[in-house]
């Protein structure tokens, strides 16, 4: 039986998202920063995909998005999954994503990795989130053929002299 690993739950359970595809929800996605063995800056990753839904990559894309919602929204730093030993598609799941095996306890296996940076880097071009200071030299840097660019057809009007 299942939901003996479980517990009794939540009389209002809160899950983060709906997995949903298709307008169909067929799972969800959550986290959370309670558990002991957490360190500062780390949360915990659950999911769920439906049985009949199961083996078309929703969770793998779901855990992706959730991490990237956790970049973009949160100021955590490391996401972590606790995975049943036998659970054969979850243990997959995280080598896909690039957890790595952090220790084993009993028949749990514990994962992290690194939420991904905003900023990306290929050592020449760095692509990164705008600051606020980072208007006024857009605003400088344009020149008349950039200006053209942005604005419609018929959208701009004329220069007066």
């Amino acid at each position: 039986m299942f939901y003996r690993w479980l517990g009794t739950g939540s009389d209002n359970p809160e899950p983060t998202a709906c997995i949903e595809v298709a307008s169909e929800i067929v799972g969800w996605v959550d986290y959370d920063r309670d558990r002991e063995w957490l360190h500062p800056g780390e949360v915990n990753i659950g999911y769920n995909v439906f049985a009949e839904y199961r083996g078309n990559g929703y969770a793998t894309r779901a855990v992706q998005l959730l991490t990237h919602h956790l970049a973009v929204r949160t100021d955590n730093d490391a996401a972590t999954l606790v995975i049943d030993a036998e659970n054969e598609r979850s243990l997959a799941l995280a080598t896909r994503l690039d957890f790595t095996l952090k220790r084993i306890e009993e028949r749990q296996h514990y994962f992290a990795r690194p939420v991904p940076p905003l900023a990306y880097s290929d050592g020449i071009v760095t692509i990164r989130p705008p600051l606020l200071e980072d208007l006024d030299a857009d605003v400088e840097s344009k020149d008349d053929e950039q200006i053209a660019w942005m604005w419609l057809p018929g959208e701009r009007e004329p220069e007066r002299r």
